[in-house]
Parts: C-alpha cells; structure tokens; sequence
C-alpha cells in the first residue's frame, strides 16, 4: 500500500471517529449534564484560585513551571488515550482533549501552588 492510501485510510478513520465522538459528547456529555458542570469547574475555579495565591513577584517562574506541567500531563494523556489504556467518558467539548480540565487547570495549578510553597 503506498503512502497516500494509507493517508487516505487514516483520514477517513479519523472522520468517522470524530463524527462518533461529537454524536457521543451530544448525547451523554454535553452542557445538560451534571458531569459537564464538574468539569467545568475544574477548569475554571483552579484558575481563580491561582489569580488570588499566586506570588506576583515570581509570577514568570512560577507559571513556566506550570506550563511544564500541563505540556506534559496533556502530551502523557494523549498518548496513554492512543494506547487504549486510559479514556475519559465525560468531557468539556468534543474538538478538545478529553481531560482539559484536569490536565490544562487542576494539575498545573496544584503543582504550581505547591511550588510556590516550597521555594
């Protein structure tokens, strides 16, 4: 098989997956359910808190090492999803990777809080 069919096969299989993820997210996962909210707020109230904690005169460290911190949970999720040995049912929007709110908001801002503390 050459290279273009096999971008071809690989590009309809990816369609037809995001077509059933976006079908799944509207029917168990979107804004009318409970789970959503969670998440929701998983994203956002680490956020706020981190607006009134974080240390403003070493906000530049602090933050790169919560970048850090993101880039690599998000990049360890993705690849242990690909695996198949880890899958989140419940998520904020079906384009997004599947734990933003964990991996973009709660980690990072753990981390980063604990960081702060210790230095």
């Amino acid at each position: 098989m050459s290279v273009e069919e096999y971008w071809s096969k690989i590009n309809h299989a990816s369609a037809k997956v995001s077509s059933l993820i976006s079908s799944y997210w509207h029917e168990h996962s979107d804004w009318t359910s409970w789970q959503f909210w969670i998440i929701l707020t998983c994203l956002i109230l680490p956020l706020i808190v981190l607006l009134i904690k974080l240390d403003k005169g070493k906000a530049l460290q602090i933050l790169f090492f919560g970048y850090t911190v993101h880039m690599l949970w998000t990049y360890t999720e993705i690849i242990l999803i690909r695996l198949g040995l880890m899958d989140h049912h419940y998520f904020l929007l079906p384009f997004l990777p599947q734990a933003i709110g964990i991996t973009s908001s709660f980690l990072p801002v753990s981390f980063m809080l604990l960081y702060q503390y210790f230095i």
